[in-house]
């Protein structure tokens, strides 16, 4: 099925290429790059911005004004609240790009609903949508079906990847150990090793927990009282 659905969407970008060169149309592409963390195995922003402008070049040919929007690294797709990412929409809001490319959907957005929003957008402001991975275009039926499909899987990764950490995080408390972020108000961070492996533990703060005690002595007197 993958194959049949990438077949179709090399046909139809085939069909694009032909017609923006025989009609040497020139356009204003946007080019959408975002990395939520650092990952040695993952495609670096640069990497991104290389395979979408090489398929601008092999489809829709040379001429075009490119802008590039890679200033969201390290923010997650969950949200549409990136610096660049709103740059990206507001010039599409201004009519100024023809066309957004992305190497991957889900680089625009893991929330479908957020995605759908975005995409109704792109439509009012005659605004193209392609991504490069998925080999998909939204310029036929079949395009804008497979880019829903699409969504739906990436927004079912994203609650994946959610509902590990949540599972991961309740069994190191349940195993005895802090999972993550700043120790509470009396308490520090201490580092162990159990079983050849390093864990993280709250110890008392000699400096802070005077603090805590007396807060908690205050809560219980006014309790009583």
């Amino acid at each position: 099925h993958n194959d049949y659905f990438c077949a179709i969407g090399l046909f139809n970008i085939a069909l694009l290429h032909v017609y923006f060169y025989k009609e040497n149309i020139c356009m204003v592409i946007a080019i959408y790059c975002r990395k939520s963390v650092y990952r040695d195995t993952s495609d670096s922003i640069k990497n991104q911005i290389d395979m979408c402008k090489d398929f601008i070049k092999r489809c829709y040919g040379e001429g075009h004004t490119i802008l590039v929007y890679d200033q969201d690294e390290g923010i997650s797709g969950a949200t549409t609240d990136r610096p660049c990412f709103q740059k990206m929409m507001s010039d599409i809001e201004n009519d100024i790009i023809d066309m957004v490319v992305c190497y991957m959907i889900d680089r625009i957005s893991r929330n479908i609903k957020d995605f759908c929003n975005i995409y109704f957008m792109l439509q009012e402001h005659n605004c193209r949508f392609v991504s490069v991975k998925e080999n998909i275009d939204d310029t036929t039926a079949m395009g804008r079906a497979m880019l829903y499909i699409c969504q739906v899987f990436a927004n079912l990764e994203r609650d994946n990847i959610r509902e590990r950490i949540i599972d991961n995080m309740n069994h190191i408390e349940q195993a005895g150990y802090w999972p993550s972020g700043l120790p509470p108000l009396g308490y520090k961070i201490a580092k162990i090793i159990e079983h050849g492996k390093k864990h993280t533990i709250l110890e008392i703060d000699e400096e802070t927990s005077g603090i805590y005690f007396h807060l908690v002595d205050l809560f219980l007197s006014q309790r009583k009282t």
